[in-house]
Parts: C-alpha cells; sequence; structure tokens
C-alpha cells in the first residue's frame, strides 16, 4: 500500500514511464518499415488521425502554459509521425505502364518470375511468434526509453511544485493563471485530441480485418502504447481524485480508456491472425536490416 508521503513519488515514476513509452512507441514501426522497404498492412488514416491527435494536443498543452520541455517532446511527436507519413510516401508502390503495355509480349518464363513470390531477405524478421520480430527496434527502443525516464525525472524536478508531466498528454495544476476562456480553448483541444486517439485505431483495425493479417505491424509499438496509457491513468489519478481536477482531465482519461479499448481489439487481431501472413514483396538487395 502507497503511503500518502509516497503518492507525488509514485505520480511521477508512472508519468516518467509513460512518457518513455510514447517516446519510443514509433521507433518499432519505423524500424519495421525500414526493413521491409514497405508501408503495406499499415493505415494510412491510423497514421494521419493519430497525428491530428497530437497536433490538437500540443495546442491545448501551449494554452495550459506549460514548460519548454513539455513543448519540445510535442514537437518530438509530430515530427515522429511526419517520418512514418514520409515512410509511406516513400515506399509506396509504384507501377510501370510501360511494363504491363508490355505484358504480352514478356516469355513464359519471365512472366513466371515476376509473379512468383519473392522469398524474404534471410536476415529479416517477420511477426511470427517464433521469431523474435523487432528485436533491433527492442533493443533501441529500451535505450531510449532508459535514457528518457532519467530526463523526465530531471525535468521535474526542474518544475514548479504545480506542474505535472505524465505522459502523451501534458496537464498543468495552476489554475489562477489560466483566462477562462483559454482553459476552455484547452479543454477543447484535449477533447479533440483524445477522440481522434481513439478512432485513429478503427481505420487500423478495419485494415487488418480486410487483410485477415497484421503483417507490416510492430507489436511492440501496440505494446507501448498500451503501457504509455495505463501508467497515464495512473500517473494523474495518483495526484488527486478531487472533483475540479479529474473534470479537467476527462478528455485525456476518456482518450487513453478508449485507446487501450481499440489497443485490445488489435491485439486479437495479431493473436487471430498470426498464422496468416498476407505477403508483402521485399527485395532481399532493398532490405537493410541485418
Amino acid at each position: 500500500m502507497i503511503s500518502q508521503e509516497q503518492v507525488p513519488l509514485a505520480a511521477s515514476i508512472a508519468g516518467a514511464i509513460s512518457v518513455s513509452c510514447w517516446v519510443v512507441v514509433y521507433t518499432p514501426q519505423i524500424w519495421e518499415n525500414y526493413c521491409r522497404k514497405s508501408t503495406q498492412g499499415l493505415s494510412l488514416m491510423f497514421v494521419i488521425i493519430w497525428m491530428l491527435g497530437d497536433l490538437f494536443s500540443l495546442i491545448g498543452s501551449l494554452m495550459n502554459k506549460l514548460i519548454l520541455t513539455v513543448y519540445g517532446l510535442a514537437i518530438y511527436y509530430l515530427f515522429m509521425d511526419v517520418i512514418l507519413l514520409w515512410q509511406y510516401v516513400r515506399y509506396r508502390p509504384v507501377s510501370n505502364p510501360v511494363l504491363v503495355s508490355a505484358d504480352a509480349a514478356v516469355d513464359d518464363r519471365t512472366r513466371l518470375l515476376a509473379e512468383a513470390p519473392e522469398q524474404p531477405h534471410p536476415n529479416y524478421q517477420t511477426n511470427n511468434p517464433s521469431v523474435p520480430s523487432g528485436s533491433h527496434a527492442a533493443a533501441a527502443a529500451t535505450r531510449t526509453a532508459i535514457v528518457l525516464t532519467g530526463l523526465v525525472f530531471l525535468s521535474q524536478s526542474a518544475a514548479t511544485p504545480g506542474s505535472a508531466i505524465s505522459g502523451r498528454v501534458f496537464e498543468s495544476s495552476i489554475l489562477e493563471d489560466i483566462p477562462e476562456d483559454t482553459l476552455y480553448m484547452a479543454n477543447l483541444m484535449g477533447y479533440l485530441s483524445a477522440i481522434l486517439y481513439v478512432l485513429s485505431r478503427i481505420p487500423q483495425i478495419v485494415e487488418n480485418f480486410r487483410n485477415k493479417s497484421c503483417e507490416g505491424l510492430s507489436l511492440l509499438m501496440f505494446l507501448f502504447s498500451t503501457v504509455g496509457n495505463v501508467t497515464y491513468c495512473m500517473s494523474i489519478l495518483l495526484v488527486s481524485l478531487e472533483p475540479e481536477y479529474l473534470a479537467r482531465n476527462v478528455p485525456w482519461l476518456l482518450g487513453s480508456a478508449g485507446t487501450l479499448l481499440f489497443d485490445g481489439i488489435i491485439f486479437i487481431q495479431f493473436f487471430a491472425y498470426r498464422h496468416r501472413h498476407r505477403h508483402v514483396s521485399v527485395s532481399p538487395a532493398e532490405t537493410d536490416c541485418v
């Protein structure tokens, strides 16, 4: 049982773990896309809606007049969203109209070779449960998480006693310094951000269901997201259970709870489709993961 004196420390630890998870949440998926030279299986709308959620989260944080560390991390989230979008554009399939029009002139042997599925690079690791998928990303993410945890503790110790850093969305507890209309708009941004975070999962769930596969998705990304959301809720609830404080954090709590629900559905899809991998062509010459 946590004593009253240990509650602030427990909230800080939960917040630091949440921040660390959110900082590295993109790493496994970015690595997965880079290895495959493909974003097939990853829903574009999932990435776009998630990025919009980060944008509204940043706006709400700015309205709450938070410390510089908060703004830096919020901008970092958007930067990682942009990287995912860039990968989606960079690795999109490109059809060659010249080859298509000349298909009738291609001999049988060439056609068979062209239609035969390419074997994945021998050093590339897939989402097969028997293979430790994303091990490189996991190692890099773990190292980053350890470093970020230390940085978050330092930033929290340097912050004013009334401020709290609690995961993906950061909330200030100094109400008297924020005009009422600004606080209203900040809460509106929070609700929009929470709704977008929850809705972002729906296109990905539909994509997985349509393909009957989670091939191309990183399970680690959703694991980090789940841990980040759970510890984020803990960091809020451990600070205070006062009605006014909870009312201000309703959008963040609802957003995290809703995201956890849909992430749970994606975990079920990973389990249900674990033996049904939709083939994604990866050229050994183009695979850089060793």
